[in-house]
């Protein structure tokens, strides 16, 4: 990359990582002394839950925002995922993005979600959002025998229930399960 490249890129960098401080009053991908970066989980809820600003802001496509979104919300709920919807849905997502973004390269971390997650999900012994940082901090035993270490706070959107088994399935298999023995 030429120097004048560089220097663009690195202007444009500062141009959204300023929009996002002053339209969501977020900081995004700034150094942290002694942290890391400023690209926390709170952040990524931020990021993702106004889509449609995030979109206007990076110039990436809102609709593979919102289904990434989708996808970390299921992952982190602590619900147990239903690995083929799932499947599908990353599929889907992942088709989007090499659509639409073929000229650079996935990241690792993305690859790993879209291709293999629902292979990790499928054999996992507990949902998936268990082993969030949350549950390891958890004592181990408690935190394998409870259904659901949390509940959302908020009321799921309808794209990431169709990725999760909640109670509200199970009771209408049991009910299924129920009527078809009678």
């Amino acid at each position: 990359m030429s120097k004048e490249r560089k220097e663009k890129v690195l202007q444009q960098k500062k141009n959204i990582q300023q929009t996002f401080w002053n339209d969501m009053g977020i900081k995004v991908d700034k150094i942290v002394q002694g942290q890391g970066t400023s690209n926390t989980g709170n952040v990524a809820r931020r990021f993702f839950k106004n889509a449609e600003m995030s979109s206007k802001i990076t110039g990436v496509d809102i609709n593979l925002i919102k289904k990434l979104g989708d996808i970390l919300i299921a992952i982190s709920s602590g619900y147990e995922i239903n690995f083929e919807s799932f499947d599908q849905y990353c599929q889907e997502t992942a088709k989007l993005y090499i659509e639409l973004y073929n000229w650079y390269r996935m990241p690792p971390s993305m690859h790993k979600i879209l291709l293999h997650g629902s292979i990790v999900i499928k054999h996992a012994l507990v949902p998936i959002g268990l082993l969030s940082e949350e549950a390891q901090e958890a004592y181990p035993v408690i935190s394998s025998k409870r259904k659901f270490l949390k509940t959302p706070t908020t009321e799921l959107p309808a794209s990431v229930k169709q990725l999760i088994i909640t109670n509200d399935d199970e009771e209408r298999e049991d009910s299924d399960i129920s009527s078809d023995s009678e």
